[in-house]
C-alpha cells in the first residue's frame, strides 16, 4: 500500500491516494477499508476517527479538509493511517495497515 503527498499547505485540503497491492505487487480491492487522521502523540483530528471508506476499491484517495489541516498549538504534523482487510492467495481477511507522516507548511500570511 503506497499513499502521497507529504507536506500540505495550511488550512488547505489534501488528496491522498492509496493503492492496495498483493505479495506479488498485483492490484488488490479491500473488503473493508478505515482511516483515521492524528497527530504525532496519537490525538484525534477533527474526529476522523476509523472512518469507513464507502465502496472499497484497488486504488482510492482520501481527502483531508482544509480544517483537518490547520495548525492548533504550533502542532504541524499530521498521521494518516489506513487499516483494510483482504483476501489473496495466502489467506482471507489479512489485515493491512500503513501510515502516512506529513507535515503542514506554515504559510507566512494565513492566521
Amino acid at each position: 500500500m503506497s499513499c502521497l503527498p507529504v507536506e500540505v499547505n495550511e488550512k488547505s485540503y489534501a488528496v491522498f491516494q492509496v493503492v492496495f497491492k498483493d505479495e506479488n505487487d498485483t492490484a488488490i480491492t479491500p473488503t473493508s477499508i478505515n482511516w483515521s487522521l492524528t497527530n504525532d502523540s496519537g490525538d484525534i483530528i477533527n474526529g476522523r476517527n476509523n472512518v469507513s471508506f464507502g465502496v472499497p476499491a484497488s486504488t482510492i484517495n482520501i481527502l483531508t479538509t482544509g480544517v483537518d489541516n490547520t495548525i492548533v498549538d504550533g502542532d504541524k504534523t499530521r498521521v494518516l493511517t489506513v487499516e483494510a482487510l483482504v483476501d489473496t492467495g495466502l489467506g482471507n481477511d489479512l489485515s493491512i495497515t500503513q501510515e502516512l507522516k506529513y507535515t503542514i507548511k506554515d504559510l507566512v500570511k494565513i492566521t
